[in-house]
């Protein structure tokens, strides 16, 4: 039986190159695992940066709510454990390791990357936890990242920069397009941001989505002692704690995975108390 170090340098060699974009493979296996639909609510979050704030943010909102709790980020800081977290908690590095069997067992030849092998053993895991509630990070772009096999119920683009360019285009509107690929028909979209590239709001229209911008459709505003109001057409919280994760961008990441939250589990209406510790934690 492999280890977890052991699993992942297979992992790094199992396919001929580190970073193959498509969804045809790791869907597939996805499929064999019977992962497709998600039994758990969800919400992707991508952008080129934010991303791991917001997902974090997110992710402690419905732990805080009482709700299981699964979150998939990358890359870790520390251990691999963190990339899959079940209510803030590291999964356990013998756990991954079993899921990581199932994997192997389910492709069949097919080959992964070490990236898909991964998001596919965050969503066993969320699986076996009994997880409500799914928060994926988007690893590379959007529309070929292999966490974009989940049709989300949410999608959050925090951002648009310039990042990847060999993978994701050369212009700002080709970047954009590529991140817009987490967007689905009538969906829920949370942009971090109201100046993003002329291909986000061209998906979004495209597809029709109820899409909510930072600045323009919900706003924040900081207090000198460090507390926030956000301001929302549904929801209004005064004097909120500043969030944990430093920095003055944390407070447009907080609203912006506020606003993704009141809409991404329908019946479960914001609590004060409870985005108070979450953001806290």
């Amino acid at each position: 039986m492999r280890t977890l170090g052991q699993w992942l340098d297979y992992q790094q060699g199992l396919h001929p190159q580190a970073i193959d974009m498509g969804l045809d493979r790791v869907r597939e296996v996805a499929h064999r695992l019977g992962l497709l639909p998600l039994a758990a609510r969800s919400a992707i979050v991508g952008g080129t940066n934010g991303k791991g704030s917001t997902a974090s943010m997110l992710a402690a909102l419905g732990s805080a709510h009482g709700l299981r709790t699964g979150l998939f980020t990358s890359p870790h800081l520390l251990r691999y454990e963190e990339r899959i977290q079940v209510d803030a908690m590291p999964a356990e590095a013998a756990r991954i390791c079993a899921a990581f069997e199932q994997v192997e067992a389910a492709r069949q030849g097919v080959s992964l990357t070490y990236f898909e092998f991964n998001t596919l053993a965050a969503l066993l895991l969320f699986r076996e936890a009994g997880a409500a509630l799914v928060v994926l990070e988007v690893g590379l772009g959007g529309r070929l990242d292999a966490t974009n096999i989940v049709d989300a119920d949410v999608a959050v683009l925090c951002s648009v920069d310039f990042d990847h360019r060999e993978w994701l285009g050369d212009t700002l509107e080709q970047i954009g397009a590529e991140k817009a690929g987490i967007f689905r028909p009538g969906q829920h979209v949370v942009l971090g941001r109201d100046d993003l590239p002329p291909t986000v709001g061209a998906a979004v229209e495209r597809l029709g989505c109820r899409a909510e911008a930072a600045g323009r459709d919900f706003q924040w505003r900081r207090h000198p002692d460090g507390s926030w109001d956000f301001l929302h057409p549904r929801a209004r919280l005064e004097r909120l704690p500043p969030p944990a994760l430093v920095g003055d961008i944390q407070y447009r990441n907080a609203a912006t995975a506020l606003a993704a939250w009141i809409d991404l589990v329908p019946g479960v209406a914001p609590a004060d108390a409870a985005i108070r510790a979450a953001l806290e934690a």
